[in-house]
């Protein structure tokens, strides 16, 4: 088995103000897909277990996360290949903490371990730990396969990334080398980079944030004849994000709609609602947004943690604009503000009120695409506003 990023005692402290109870469900979440790496390697019952670093989420790991790993490897009825990342290439209970006997640990240099150990052997594993946080080079460099053996690589690098400071390893150096199969970590999605040899980022066993969405496992590898016949990914994730897409059109109704994105995302998923299109759903679903997410909750079984309305007013805006009344008013002060405005000047426009400043770091750590959006949906929002109130 190759798993890799587990980032144990991951931090989600602005999920945890927002819903306390959602975020001890997350803080949990890292633990309990380790445990699923347990139950899974020993139901496969697999020969070893690989983990390609970021064991820990930071160099100054707590004692829990290091118990916690501990004892997970412990329960592990196989060896547990160990390297070390850029996140834990410090670890502050290391000795006091100690890993069981099954564990072999890679040094900050390359490292042959052979597996089984004695005259058995069939299986080279070469590896190698972090010393520092970054690395502008390559840590594969000194690589070497041991003739007669199935040879395995580990490392925690960024493949093909030449400024990368974490490592960064061309892929034609790791095809040349002649290893069977490098077992990689450092990219939170899963990835098989080539199959001759192979060369595989298993991705993280449990997403952090909806920036790592959908599935998140580990690889399962069967060699035969030295050769990798079989390569399957198996999930672990205790928690899914999901973006889930909906488009709208004059025909869409909104228990239509409920239906088709509550269709698309597993019970218990962490949703991000993406709607766009155009039709008469537009007004409704920015006027009355949080009825829209609640009744998305109550068919799914999930929790929508933002709903993206990008849908368009049936009206002609570049037409509407052209009036001459105090709606085209709204249209054209707001694509002046989207040309002229700097990310700082559109966040300080926001900033207006007590409420609204002491949410300013939320909004100065936004995209300038997403602060730009949110003019797009202020002008929508006003202009179906006014249509509401001149329908009255």
């Amino acid at each position: 088995m190759h798993c890799a990023d587990l980032h144990l005692g991951s931090r989600f402290s602005g999920v945890t103000s927002q819903d306390e109870a959602l975020g001890k469900r997350l803080v949990s979440a890292t633990y309990d897909a380790l445990e699923n790496v347990v139950e899974l390697a020993n139901r496969e019952v697999v020969d070893f277990v690989i983990f390609s670093g970021d064991i820990f989420d930071s160099s100054n790991e707590t004692p829990y996360a290091r118990t916690r790993f501990a004892d997970a490897v412990s329960r592990i009825k196989a060896t547990c290949f160990i390297a070390y990342g850029n996140h834990d290439y410090r670890r502050l209970w290391e000795d006091t903490i100690p890993l069981p006997d099954n564990a072999v640990v890679f040094g900050e240099r390359p490292e042959h371990f052979f597996f089984p150990s004695g005259p058995e052997a069939k299986v080279c594993i070469t590896g190698i730990s972090h010393s520092r946080k970054t690395h502008g080079d390559s840590l594969a460099v000194d690589f070497e396969p041991e003739k007669g053996f199935f040879n395995i690589g580990v490392v925690h690098c960024d493949v093909d990334a030449r400024d990368s400071p974490y490592s960064p390893v061309p892929l034609r150096d790791l095809m040349s080398k002649g290893f069977d199969y490098w077992a990689l970590g450092h990219i939170h999605k899963s990835a098989i980079l080539s199959t001759d040899p192979y060369v595989v980022y298993p991705g993280c066993t449990q997403g952090r944030s909806s920036k790592e969405s959908g599935s998140k496992g580990v690889y399962m590898i069967t060699v035969v004849n030295n050769r990798v016949a079989k390569a399957e990914f198996f999930e672990t994730q205790a928690v899914m994000w999901i973006d889930t897409h909906v488009t709208i059109d004059e025909s869409t109704t909104l228990p239509s709609l409920v239906s088709v994105a509550a269709g698309q995302c597993p019970p218990g998923s962490l949703v991000r609602l993406f709607v766009d299109g155009t039709g008469p759903l537009n007004s409704k679903l920015r006027l009355y947004s949080e009825d829209v997410r609640h009744m998305f909750e109550e068919s799914s079984g999930c929790v929508c943690i933002d709903m993206i309305v990008t849908t368009r007013p049936e009206m002609d805006l570049e037409a509407r604009s052209k009036v001459g009344d105090f709606t085209a008013m709204v249209i054209e002060h707001g694509r002046d503000m989207k040309k002229v405005m700097s990310r700082q000047q559109i966040v300080d426009a926001i900033c207006t009120t007590g409420a609204s400043e002491y949410l300013r770091p939320v909004y100065e750590s936004m995209s300038t695409e997403d602060l730009r959006r949110l003019l797009d949906d202020a002008i929508n929002y006003v202009i179906e506003r006014m249509r509401e109130a001149e329908s009255e």
